[in-house]
């Protein structure tokens, strides 16, 4: 048991300085083998729009605006070549707003979809940690893919999970995600994630029922460059993008009923530069069939 939370620690050491998936938060409710979870929910995207690399906002550009609503499946197969394997698989609407400089247009207003195709499972799960693994695609529908705020897709990418609970109904994950991007031409750039989240089980640990609450710190970087032709004739940028964010997201996830959960959420930015925007929001019900 000792070696499996050393290995937690050391990957937490190892992650917690690299780079957050557009905090889309998913439910807490995950599907045990031969049984389903069903998910609708919506994202929010909006604050300041900055595009130049740099830290400070730049006043002339517009608020960004980003809404996305989803419905999402997932199955359990139990234990395949993974424990808990799970495939899922999640249809996005999005509608982003136009961004301007100045009050003159850069990109149009955009709306499409996108579908996600998930596969993960866990190498280890015991009643205190779990480690883990997943695979994704995402595939856009009608997407305008040269503006800067757009629902956040890679053509295909993956990552690893981790969770223990360190102390009674006081738990820690980190996961960590390397993203493709969009490429062929590039306008979205190879990205890598990390999501570091403490939680308590405050319901049980107040009353007797579940309700938790989570917190932390995500981190979003570009590992790559690309270059935004209509904001480089813009006054203000040479059309650089780079996404370097700082986040801390606040959660909460209730269950209503034995299978039936609520989770809502928001992160506020508190630092970063090339931003798609400064707060993200999300709701969503999960039901377990």
């Amino acid at each position: 048991m000792k070696s499996k939370y050393w290995m937690f620690l050391i990957l937490l050491i190892l992650v917690l300085p690299s780079q957050l998936e557009a905090l889309q938060i998913a439910g807490a409710l995950t599907p045990n083998k031969n049984e389903a979870v069903v998910r609708i929910g919506f994202n929010g995207l909006t604050g300041i729009l900055s595009p130049p690399s740099r830290f400070k906002h730049v006043d002339e550009t517009n608020d960004a605006r980003l809404f996305e609503e989803y419905l999402e499946g997932s199955y359990g197969l139990g234990d395949v070549f993974l424990k808990d394997l799970v495939l899922n698989a999640r249809f996005t609407l999005f509608q982003s707003a136009k961004e301007t400089v100045s009050g003159t247009q850069i990109h149009s207003s955009d709306a499409g979809s996108y579908l996600s195709l998930k596969m993960a499972g866990n190498f280890i799960h015991d009643a205190r940690f779990t480690f883990g693994t997943w695979l994704q695609t995402d595939i856009p529908i009608g997407m305008e893919k040269k503006k800067f705020v757009k629902p956040s897709v890679n053509y295909i990418g993956g990552g690893l999970s981790a969770s223990g609970e360190v102390l009674n109904h006081f738990y820690l994950s980190q996961t960590i995600f390397l993203g493709s991007g969009l490429f062929s031409p590039r306008t979205k750039n190879t990205n890598l994630i990390s999501n570091t989240l403490p939680s308590v089980n405050w319901g049980q640990l107040l009353f007797n029922f579940d309700s938790v609450f989570t917190t932390g710190l995500a981190v979003e970087a570009d590992l790559s460059s690309r270059t935004d032709k209509a904001y480089g004739k813009s006054a203000f940028a040479d059309g650089k993008i780079k996404n370097l964010v700082f986040a801390s997201p606040f959660i909460f996830d209730h269950p209503i009923s034995e299978h039936l959960s609520l989770r809502a959420g928001f992160a506020a930015k508190w630092a970063g530069k090339s931003a798609r925007g400064s707060m993200f929001f999300n709701g969503e019900l999960a039901y377990k069939f």
